[in-house]
């Protein structure tokens, strides 16, 4: 007896292991993914069913007491999944959840959040629970640059929230704020990292925010339904043409209410002729910063003129010169002649002579006038 009770309980044993393992190998899995400012896609793996006569929902969400009856209200958090045979895997959007849900956004809170799949047969309302909750990750968000836009007017602010965006005052009316820093990016090496990579950089610039001890100009606006500020946020700070700035924003997560979300961005200082300032694309060139190569190659204004007029001035004295040896020239062809006149031709030499050494004097006299 005691032999077959053991080969029993081994027997029994190893149906254990067997169906566990089976079990991990066949465990459903959730996967969200970003896919615009208030939803997410979401897929489903290893989930059994696809029956013709039935309707499948699915729930994320941070409570664990979810019932098979809270898909089948209208006000609920579901949303419908499809399978997609091609790729042997369930899917849907968090986008269908919002209809007639004021206040509920899908990851915008800190917290683990479950998933939850349920099934009903078409013609039913009764609703048949069939996993959850299931822990399902929180996707990543954008990168850096891609969160929350920003545009410096010189007379207005506009912006838009890019991720976790339900409760805000566009979708929900829950007003929130938005804080600010504005910062100069005075490091050289920062400065040509934007320039090469662009937002790639940005963890970089993020970083370097961070580790300023003091700003231009720091504040806080409420979001708006508008997405648009009726003033410029930076007005009065000491932005200048020329020099390069960040602005570090955080959409506020009001007492721990919601998930922080903050962003940052290159920007170019412009300064108007009555004092507003605004911030513009980032572009940064070596050359410019440095001011080395650009002045060798274009010397200051003084030294083209003197350069200038010193090339005309021997222009001048070289047509000076060529026109009195062609007058000596041409006075010595005609001297050769029988003429009954021979004191005219030394009258022009003399003349000439006079003329030339006044000229001479002249151009000294100017050339001596212009470098003084």
């Amino acid at each position: 007896m005691k032999k077959i009770a053991s080969i029993l309980g081994i027997i029994i044993g190893i149906w254990l292991l067997c169906t566990s393992m089976s079990f991990a190998e066949g465990r459903i899995t959730y996967q969200a993914q970003y896919k615009d400012a208030i939803s997410y896609d979401v897929i489903i793996k290893e989930l059994e069913g696809n029956e013709e006569e039935y309707m499948y929902r699915a729930m994320i969400c941070q409570e664990t007491d979810v019932e098979a009856s809270d898909f089948a209200s209208p006000l609920g958090k579901s949303f419908s999944i499809e399978y997609n045979a091609e790729k042997d895997q369930w899917e849907g959007n968090t986008i269908e959840a919002l209809e007639g849900i004021h206040g509920y956004g899908v990851f915008e809170k800190p917290g683990q959040y479950y998933a939850y799949v349920a099934r009903v047969k078409i013609g039913s309302s009764q609703y048949e629970l069939i996993n959850g909750p299931t822990e399902i990750p929180t996707p990543p968000i954008p990168a850096l640059g891609q969160r929350i836009q920003m545009q410096i007017l010189y007379d207005s602010t506009r912006y838009s929230i890019e991720v976790n965006a339900l409760n805000t005052m566009l979708h929900n009316g829950v007003q929130r704020n938005i804080q600010f820093y504005l910062g100069e990016i005075t490091d050289k090496e920062l400065l040509k990292n934007l320039a090469a990579n662009g937002e790639q950089a940005y963890d970089e610039l993020l970083q370097y925010a961070k580790n300023q001890d003091s700003y231009l100009k720091t504040g806080v606006f409420q979001d708006t339904k508008t997405g648009i500020v009726d003033s410029n946020i930076i007005e009065g700070s000491a932005v200048e043409t020329g020099k390069y700035y960040f602005l570090y924003v955080i959409l506020d997560d009001e007492d721990g209410t919601y998930v922080e979300i903050e962003d940052i961005a290159a920007y170019n200082g412009e300064r108007k002729a009555n004092g507003t300032v605004t911030l513009v694309d980032f572009d940064y060139t070596e050359e410019e910063e440095s001011g080395g190569g650009q002045a060798e190659q274009n010397p200051p204004t003084n030294e083209i003129e003197e350069q200038q007029n010193q090339q005309i001035n021997e222009v001048t004295q070289n047509e000076v010169v060529n026109s009195v040896n062609q007058n000596q020239n041409t006075d010595s062809t005609v001297a050769n002649k029988p003429i009954p006149q021979t004191g005219e031709g030394k009258v022009l030499i003399i003349v000439g002579s006079i003329i030339l050494i006044v000229i001479i004097f002249y151009v000294k006299y100017k050339k001596y006038k212009e470098v003084k």
